[in-house]
């Protein structure tokens, strides 16, 4: 009787016969195996021929991490035995496989589940919160007029401003009524061009509020003179003057004394000119 815990025949007949195949199981380790009082034993007592397979699983002392050896006979007598692999079973590590002993809470043969791992531990994950992409990250393109937190795409956008109907910054076409508002912005906000303001229709019209501190207006001389009180006058402004309506004995009409910010003085050239002026200060 050999020192094994366990030697079975799984199949196969007589020796010298088709090769059979046997199991076994020792808590030694497999150089044991080869020697005296293991498959020497059943070797030398005819048990196992030539080519008989054999299944060794082998604790080596350590029950939680078994070896099986698969391998088969090629000369018993002689105790030689070829191992073709291994693989480790139990709860051990190494061998040819074989699970962890346990995993956040798991035992067994353990696999990734949600939840074992947090996006730091994950390499090139980027966090649910506040995530910064690199490279060209894509995103569905949400449907034209999406009112939501949804994310947009380029590709919406530049659908959102084409059907808003928008104007490109290099050469706009504007139709209807253009409104430049000064809500929000200083009170001194202007509207400028390197070019041209063309007014390319007949008809076109250039409309100038008049009142308080306005730029344009009509006044009425008394005794051939005026001052007119405005804000948008300047030092250097050109102030241009048409006769309105002739009352009086006319004379030329000039600019008198220039008050930057405050006023300028309409003058005529006979002191019983009480014309009706219409002025113009462009800055």
């Amino acid at each position: 009787m050999s020192n094994f815990e366990t030697f079975t025949n799984l199949t196969g007949g007589l020796p010298g016969t088709a090769p059979r195949i046997f199991s076994a199981s020792t808590t030694d380790n497999l150089a044991a195996v080869e020697t005296a009082g293991y498959l020497n034993d059943r070797g030398a007592k005819g048990q196992i021929a030539a080519q008989d397979i054999l299944i060794i699983n082998i604790s080596d002392g350590d029950v939680a991490n078994q070896k099986v050896y698969f391998g088969y006979v090629t000369n018993p007598s002689a105790g030689v035995y070829t191992w073709n692999f291994g693989f480790q079973g139990g709860t051990g590590g190494g061998g040819g496989g074989g699970g962890v002993s346990s995993f956040n809470t798991r035992t067994g043969a353990v696999v990734a589940a949600s939840g074992d791992y947090n996006v730091s531990e994950v390499t090139g994950a980027a966090p649910l919160e506040s995530p910064e992409f690199t490279g060209v990250p894509a995103a569905p393109t949400a449907t034209a007029g999406t009112s939501t937190t949804q994310v947009a795409t380029t590709a919406f956008v530049q659908t959102s401003v084409a059907d808003a109907g928008y104007a490109p910054i290099a050469t706009p076409t504007f139709q209807g009524n253009v409104v430049v508002s000064t809500g929000g912005l200083s009170a001194d906000s202007n509207v400028s061009t390197k070019g041209n303001l063309e007014m390319t229709v007949a008809g076109g019209k250039l409309n100038i509020a008049t009142g308080s501190n306005a730029s344009a207006g009509v006044a009425t001389l008394s005794g051939g003179s005026l001052t007119v009180s405005t804000t948008a006058v300047k030092a250097n402004s050109l102030i241009f003057l048409t006769r309105q309506k002739s009352v009086g004995t006319v004379g030329d009409l000039t600019i008198g004394t220039v008050t930057a910010g405050t006023s300028f003085v309409i003058q005529s050239g006979s002191s019983g000119d009480d014309s009706e002026v219409a002025w113009l200060v462009i800055n």
